[in-house]
């Protein structure tokens, strides 16, 4: 009787601990602990290059009329010729063109991000640097689903990003999402990616939401670095 009891209690506790550590896909990149300190990345061109763009927007801005025109007459697929107009010099135009492809990784805050084992057996995930309801989503272990912002990312697919020249480097790993196209003014895509970085000790995270709010467009997108060791 008592070694029946003991066997009971043994598999009582095994089941937990094992429930516990279960973390589904995302087992690979849940951080000691459950906890880790993380740099919010952005993607975005130097700083050179966003004063010339901003020089040239404004440029734009005080002659309308003769930047639809100079717009209409353009050759479709094909950066604009240069104009005296552009309000920078042919030369930084140039510089302008070339650069502005290369997008770069820049931290712009830090975070902390935890994941957390719920009692239904989800694992939610919080510290997310957005405002609410993108702050936090909840990992569903049993239907390799991810739920954020009232929306079920249901479509999952693995990623293998190895172009050495991408900003964000080489890295392998998951992905969420979820899309619905009605129109130009109805429209919904969220993405939630994770994995870790190939030539770095470095997990990754990468949210990106495009959506139609009262008919306007907005979008939303951030990385985050932790630790994989």
């Amino acid at each position: 009787m008592h070694i029946l009891k003991i066997a009971l209690v043994s598999i009582v506790l095994f089941s937990k601990l094992g429930f516990a550590s279960d973390f589904g896909e995302l087992k690979p990149y849940v951080p000691k602990g459950g906890m880790a300190a993380a740099d919010v990345m952005v993607l975005a061109t130097s700083k050179d290059v966003e004063e010339i763009g901003l020089r040239l927007q404004n440029s734009f801005k005080e002659n309308p009329a003769w930047f639809r025109e100079y717009v209409s007459k353009a050759e479709k697929g094909k950066p604009l010729k240069f104009h005296k107009n552009f309000g920078i010099t042919e030369k930084e135009y140039a510089y302008f063109l070339s650069k502005s492809k290369k997008m770069q990784l820049i931290k712009t805050a830090d975070t902390t991000l935890k994941f957390v084992e719920l009692s239904n057996g989800n694992i939610e995930v919080v510290g997310l640097p957005a405002p609410s309801p993108h702050n936090k989503l909840e990992f569903n272990v049993k239907s390799n689903e991810v739920q954020i912002a009232n929306t079920t990312l249901n479509t999952y697919t693995e990623i293998n990003q190895n172009k050495a020249s991408s900003a964000t480097g080489r890295w392998k790993g998951k992905q969420w999402s979820y899309k619905r196209i009605q129109s130009e003014s109805d429209f919904k895509s969220i993405k939630f990616a994770i994995g870790t970085k190939l030539d770095e000790q470095k997990h990754i995270i990468y949210y990106d939401v495009k959506v139609s709010v009262g008919g306007q467009p907005q979008k939303l997108t951030y990385i985050l670095l932790y630790s994989s060791v």
